[in-house]
């Protein structure tokens, strides 16, 4: 029992050191490290800029500076994704039990650029899988809630070369909600799509189906 308890301390001083050492590096080690995580998961290219910082309890999340997420290779467009910041932030100790609680997902200025190829391929399909199997059983999603995300002064644009179409909703604002796994998720949004404002109050009672 006794080694047990020296084990545990010794995990315990471990990770109070790396976090430490983490809230240490400055804001553009930061920044380059969270980018080098958005190339590797979306296979595009993610560039950073500004200042970054990270927190670790009782939310684990960071705020980050401008953020650009590039496009795909066949694409002249300009990139997927520019924010002026991003912002998200999860609750360290649910984490623990495998569950995900968001608390905080917001997007400053996001624009947002979604294409259609003309033979099929979208822009939208980043960090494809293989499709092999690795003979491992599939394991449960954890659960998930979210307690609030915002989009603030969005622009969406719609690119279908095989449709001919290019569409665009400017003044994108979002508010979603989805405090309990199962439960409603409520929806409020605004865009101006064709000249107009275009206002949605919505609730989804189940989310799953």
């Amino acid at each position: 029992r006794r080694w047990i308890v020296r084990l545990a301390g010794f995990v315990v001083v471990r990770a109070v050191c790396a976090v430490g050492a983490i809230l240490r590096l400055p804001s553009e080690r930061l920044a380059r490290i969270a980018a080098g995580q958005i190339t590797q998961y979306t296979g595009r290219d993610g560039e950073i800029t500004g200042d970054v910082s990270a927190s670790f309890w009782p939310t684990l999340g960071v705020t980050t500076g401008a953020v650009e997420i590039g496009n795909a290779d066949w694409s002249g467009n300009g990139p997927m994704l520019r924010a002026e910041s991003l912002e998200i932030g999860v609750d360290a100790a649910a984490l623990w039990n495998r569950d995900i609680k968001i608390r905080t997902l917001r997007a400053v200025s996001p624009q947002v650029l979604l294409e259609v190829a003309a033979d099929g391929r979208n822009n939208g399909t980043v960090g494809e899988s293989t499709g092999e199997s690795t003979g491992e059983p599939a394991t449960a999603l954890p659960a998930l809630t979210l307690d609030r995300a915002e989009v603030i002064d969005g622009s969406f644009r719609m690119i279908d070369a095989q449709a001919g179409t290019d569409t665009r909703f400017d003044d994108f604002d979002l508010a979603l909600e989805w405090p309990v796994a199962n439960g409603p998720v409520t929806l409020d949004l605004g865009a101006q799509p064709f000249g107009s404002r275009l206002t949605v109050d919505a609730e989804i009672a189940n989310v799953a189906a």
